[in-house]
């Protein structure tokens, strides 16, 4: 990581190691090259890949309406899309690379063309719904949450698969299970907890 951003420096502590500078990268879609330069401070815990790392953008280029959590990190994404695109090398070089910058792409491509690349998810839990939603073909929020809930008691392949369709697990939604057991679970519970509150607030504008 730190022999290919060199402008990288790093500092160690008992519990996480901070990376801080300048990247430069070029981030290709779809034939369309842009050159992106930002300035983060990247904190690893120590015990990654369970725990993700923390990443800030604190060049003053990515607005805090552009998925900025209250805490000031970047909101790179759901937990499940996380580990989906993490999952055949779950290291440092790929979460930045992989993670990190198609989100900085994305905000310096909607500062020039004013729309967004891949399209773009709402806020808080209701995002959270979209992009679930979206992964696991499942449009109710309460089977999405009853699925994540399931998840202690999955086992193997022939158990039943907690979406509700009826079919063996193996036969069914195995690759989305595989990849939320191994989410951090800190990250998944707080993620349990935001989708319960956007589906109590639409339960309540319903009525």
């Amino acid at each position: 990581m730190l022999s290919k951003y060199t402008q990288l420096e790093s500092e160690y502590n008992k519990e996480s190691l901070t990376l801080k500078g300048t990247v430069l990268f070029i981030y290709d879609y779809k034939g369309y090259a842009l050159e992106c330069l930002y300035k983060l401070r990247i904190v690893v815990p120590n015990n990654f890949p369970a725990e993700w790392p923390l990443v800030y953008e604190v060049g003053g280029k990515v607005r805090k309406s552009f998925h900025v959590n209250a805490t000031g990190s970047l909101c790179l994404g759901s937990s499940l899309r996380i580990q989906s695109i993490l999952r055949p090398n779950p290291s440092l070089l790929n979460f930045i690379e992989k993670i990190v910058f198609p989100f900085l792409f994305s905000n310096e491509y909607f500062s020039i063309y004013r729309v967004t690349p891949f399209g773009e998810l709402e806020h808080g839990g209701a995002g959270l719904y979209q992009d679930y939603q979206e992964i696991l073909a499942i449009t109710d929020i309460n089977q999405i949450i009853s699925f994540i809930e399931k998840l202690p008691n999955l086992y193997r392949g022939h158990s039943l698969c907690p979406c509700g369709s009826n079919k063996k697990l193996r036969n069914c939604h195995s690759s989305a299970v595989r990849d939320l057991l191994d989410v951090p679970s800190k990250a998944l519970k707080s993620e349990l907890c935001n989708l319960k509150d956007f589906s109590r607030s639409i339960t309540g504008l319903a009525r």
